[in-house]
């Protein structure tokens, strides 16, 4: 049995985002190896009762947080990468520890998923590092970064120019020196790891238990996105393709809560479509997926997403996915959905609106590719299959 040393900043049992892959991708590999997982403290009393139920899970857990930042959160200051940063950095000499005892045959960085930010793993020298799932590699154009607001704006400003201050740390150059092999969470991150003569695999950030998705049979003449309502997501694009299309009993339902909630209702009013749009806000997860796999549509037009949980959701339930053509989304969803080109930037929505008519006025072979691309490879057993093939090709004689 290959005993993994795991790094999951994010590991969270019950989460809708991203702690929940550090949870099923710790958990799931502690089933098949014997897995020393790295944390935070946060859902520790989750991790704990779910460990003692369950004898098949060989899981040791150390929990490591940093309580001068913690405050720094309370006071509402924007302040989680450097957060992650910091926990990195004192974390790897802890990693180094470990590395030492020579137990372990590998480590395993899990979340976050990013590209641009160091991973603590890169304090272990002698052993195989393995990185995944890695994105935020996705650049969409500048032209589509114009139609965000003035707070968007500015996080995306953030976000390109942390990667180049970034490289001048030390830790962020052993990092990429130090991987042996990355899983990339997109083919816009697998050609970053390229160019980095990095070895590396695509393969689902996210992924979904069968036994958890409802079957729904009846569909709503409705279209719908879920997720946090800011600007990055795209939700302002679908509705501006929604208002184009000639289908007056069409509806429009979207799910969840976020900065962007006004702009996007005061949009939904200018351009004339108040009335078929409704914003629930945020749903508990059972009707969230009741709500997506009685609709005809997803719309996820996000300009960088790495994964996407509604995503998976919706292709499980045979529920189509129009996005643009970056970053997970588009990779999730392949035969099941329709990926828009995001350039020319001022056709765009013409271009989502036109594909939006399309699909919905296909026939139900799309919906049997959608259920079948979910469960060919977006099943979290199938994902772990993926990182089973690399811990054997960075560790061959385990």
């Amino acid at each position: 049995m290959t005993d993994v040393l795991m790094i999951a900043y994010s590991c969270e049992p019950y989460s809708s985002s991203e702690g929940a892959v550090g949870w099923e991708l710790a958990s799931r590999i502690a089933r098949r190896h014997h897995v020393t997982l790295l944390t935070r403290p946060k859902a520790r009393a989750d991790i704990e009762r779910l460990r003692t139920e369950d004898p098949t899970m060989n899981l040791e857990v150390e929990y490591h947080e940093l309580g001068m930042l913690r405050k720094a959160k309370r006071l509402g200051l924007p302040v989680s990468n450097l957060r992650y940063l910091v926990w990195n950095h004192r974390l790897s000499a802890r990693v180094a520890e470990l590395e030492a005892t020579g137990r372990y045959d590998l480590v395993h960085h899990t979340t976050w998923v990013r590209h641009w930010m160091p991973s603590a793993a890169s304090g272990a020298s002698k052993i195989p590092f393995v990185w995944g799932p890695v994105g935020a590699a996705e650049r969409p154009p500048l032209g589509l970064l114009a139609t965000l607001g003035w707070r968007s704006l500015a996080g995306e400003a953030l976000r390109r120019l942390g990667p180049s201050l970034l490289r001048l740390d030390p830790m962020m150059r052993r990092t990429l020196d130090r991987v042996r092999v990355a899983v990339a969470s997109s083919e816009d991150t697998a050609r970053y790891f390229g160019r980095k003569e990095i070895a590396h695999v695509v393969a689902p950030s996210v992924g979904y238990d069968p036994a958890s998705i409802p079957t729904i049979t009846e569909r709503n003449n409705q279209i719908i996105s879920a997720g946090r309502l800011l600007g990055w997501k795209g939700f302002h694009l679908g509705l501006r393709a929604f208002a184009r299309l000639d289908e007056p009993d069409l509806r429009y339902t979207i799910v969840g809560e976020g900065p962007e909630l006004g702009r996007l209702a005061e949009l939904a009013a200018r351009i004339g479509v108040a009335d078929r749009v409704e914003f629930t806000g945020r749903l508990g997860r059972d009707e969230t997926l009741a709500r997506i796999g009685a609709s005809r549509l997803l719309v996820h037009p996000s300009l960088h997403d790495s994964g996407g949980f509604v995503v998976v959701e919706a292709l499980a339930q045979g529920v189509r996915v129009l996005s643009l053509d970056i970053g997970g989304p588009a990779f999730l969803a392949q035969s099941g959905g329709w990926p828009v080109p995001p350039r020319p930037t001022g056709t765009v929505v013409d271009r989502l609106a036109e594909a939006m008519g399309k699909l919905l006025a296909e026939d139900s072979s799309r919906s049997e590719a959608a259920r079948r691309r979910a469960s060919e490879a977006l099943v979290w057993e199938r994902i772990v299959d993926v990182y089973d093939d690399v811990y054997r090709r960075v560790a061959p004689g385990i």
